[in-house]
């Protein structure tokens, strides 16, 4: 194995590692591993991970500023970003404020190719107080089949929490069961 293959493979290590720690709501660390990552240094096929990371931490401003250069290019020579950065830089949008923004970049997401695109456009839609909005992306996402489990109960604990702002609470409670099944 190369060099840089050796790198990028102790890179992926490493990122799985920050994946798991934020699953156990290890934040803390997580942050203090991002703070120390210099971002010029940040290879662009890891770009959006690491931008994920960043937001799922409470580090929204680092991922828009690992995202920025992507799907904001000052050179219209560099390759376009993929439904992947550009929903993940919306999303990082959206948490520092920018949900107009961030629902305008997310339109242009096919959800096939990025389904995260459609629990983004929910997030930003909650961003701007638009609960029933949110609740046919968060239906489209759950309904898809290839997504992860963890990422079906994120869908719908967000689903759930969606029907409780607008008072569906019989639904809302068969969706809590269902995750509490599965968790």
């Amino acid at each position: 194995m190369s060099p840089s293959g050796a790198i990028l493979e102790e890179l992926n290590h490493h990122l799985q590692v920050l994946d798991q720690r934020i699953r156990l709501g290890e934040f803390e660390f997580v942050q203090n591993e991002l703070d120390n990552i210099e971002l010029t240094l940040i290879p662009r096929s890891h770009a959006q991970t690491i931008a994920n990371l960043a937001r799922r931490s409470s580090r929204s401003l680092l991922a828009v500023k690992i995202l920025h250069p992507i799907v904001r290019p000052v050179d219209s020579s560099q390759p376009k970003p993929n439904g992947h950065e550009i929903a993940e830089y919306a999303a990082a949008l959206s948490y520092l404020g920018a949900s107009q923004e961030a629902l305008g970049l997310l339109k242009k997401v096919n959800p096939e190719e990025c389904p995260e695109s459609l629990l983004y456009e929910a997030f930003s839609l909650f961003a701007r107080w638009d609960y029933q909005g949110a609740v046919a992306p968060l239906n489209k996402f759950i309904k898809l089949n290839h997504i992860s489990d963890y990422d079906k109960v994120i869908g719908k604990l967000n689903l759930a929490a969606a029907l409780i702002r607008i008072r569906d609470f019989s639904i809302a409670k068969k969706l809590l069961e269902e995750v509490a099944d599965t968790a």
